[in-house]
């Protein structure tokens, strides 16, 4: 039996991070069980951000680097960026 931790807000940090999607992001073995959002990701989402339609963020496991989860925001990007403060 895999031993799981229980993320919570107070500690999620220590165990994932968020980063915005770039050219250099490898995103080919992402899977959340839905081909249509498999795809978005990986064939689409950086396409759509390089055309001002969505900026894309990832949620990242720091301990492997894989990508656990990710969410594209549309439409009113400007405001978006720049509200968004990244470290």
């Amino acid at each position: 039996m895999s031993h799981r931790n229980k993320v919570i807000p107070k500690n999620a940090n220590d165990y994932f991070y968020f980063q915005a999607l770039s050219s250099s992001t490898v995103c080919d073995n992402f899977d959340c069980g839905i081909s249509e959002y498999n795809d978005y990701l990986v064939n689409d989402a950086l396409r759509s951000m390089n055309d001002h339609i969505a900026l894309t963020w990832l949620l990242t496991e720091r301990a492997t680097g894989r990508i656990a989860a990710y969410m594209s925001l549309e439409h009113c990007i400007r405001s978006i960026r720049s509200l968004l403060i990244v470290t």
